[in-house]
């Protein structure tokens, strides 16, 4: 009942667009405490979670809400009895994983240029602000040298001055992995599509986002690339058993694969993993062992990495 858009949040427009994030979350911890969900109630957890770690609608922290609660169920779909309903399962996560992976790749070119905007602004931003601190110095230094009184009289005076370069100071804490750089506003190439003209629109449902959205896919791409880890576990665990005079042991070494349908599947995975490692790449020549590791890395000590598939 729960699950259900018109109980947790009602059939108005404004809850509707307001209250989804907060009753969408409250849900998943519902989901993640309960340890004694039945199939059918995995099932429709897995169906309406994976929705919303597709819908662009919803802002990214929903789908990082999201794809964490899929991961929680792995371990409790591999306790299921039925092994064709486990890896079922599994393959409806790696769908789902695949078909944001591939809306990702569709904004890339919108990604680039919000991410341009983002460098312009920043740039503009940190030149008014040393415009700022050098008319501040040119302000102070004649007070400096007379040593007198008027040195007092004139910091204070200048402590307007400050306040105003406070106001105008940006925000440089963000570290961007790349560096690429905008001088100004005017060298961004601009282009009409349908991300950029919903972004423009006169009356928006939601505040423009003030973060660069090439860190915040980055972001995303690696934490689904870490959970597609445990999954692909799951699906080695679900393989059906082995044929006649077939050794159990080296059977299970690998995730099989069993039709075409999962072949499709795993290869179009295969394909928007590709696509998307165009987010990390970098106009530098040359990248250090560190930098890349810190760029593009989704290493983890919880689980191994030697997952192989075999047809």
């Amino acid at each position: 009942m729960l699950l259900d858009d018109r109980v947790i949040i009602g059939e108005g427009f404004t809850a509707h667009e307001t209250l989804r994030p907060l009753a969408y979350s409250i849900v998943a911890d519902f989901i993640h405490v309960n340890s004694n969900l039945t199939s059918v109630q995995i099932w429709k957890s897995v169906t309406i979670y994976c929705k919303h770690l597709q819908d662009p609608t919803l802002d990214q922290t929903v789908h990082i809400m999201s794809a964490k609660l899929l991961l929680n169920l792995v371990e409790r779909i591999l306790k299921l009895d039925n092994k064709a309903e486990s890896r079922q399962l599994f393959l409806i996560l790696i769908d789902a994983f695949t078909k944001r992976f591939n809306l990702l790749n569709n904004r890339y070119d919108d990604v680039m240029l919000q991410h341009s905007e983002f460098l312009a602004n920043k740039s503009e931003k940190s030149n008014i602000k040393k415009e700022w601190n050098d008319k501040y110095e040119k302000l102070i230094e004649p007070l400096k040298l007379n040593g007198t009184k008027k040195e007092e009289q004139g910091e204070k005076n200048s402590s307007a001055k400050i306040e105003e370069i406070k106001e105008d100071k940006m925000d440089t804490s963000d570290d961007i992995d790349d560096d690429d750089t905008v001088k100004d506003k005017e060298s961004i190439e601009y282009y009409l599509n349908r991300f950029s003209i919903q972004r423009n629109l006169p009356i928006t449902i939601s505040q423009p986002s003030t973060q660069d959205q090439l860190q915040n896919t980055r972001y995303l791409f690696r934490t689904l690339m870490t959970f597609l880890k445990s999954v692909f576990y799951g699906i080695r665990n679900s393989n059906p058993d082995p044929p006649k005079d077939y050794n159990a042991q080296t059977w299970n070494e690998f995730a099989r694969v069993l039709n075409g349908e999962e072949l499709n599947i795993l290869k179009d995975l295969f394909k928007e993993c590709i696509l998307g490692l165009r987010f990390f790449q970098s106009s530098k020549p040359s990248i250090s062992n560190s930098a890349l590791k810190q760029s593009f890395d989704i290493t983890g000590p919880n689980l191994p990495n030697s997952y192989s598939i075999q047809c």
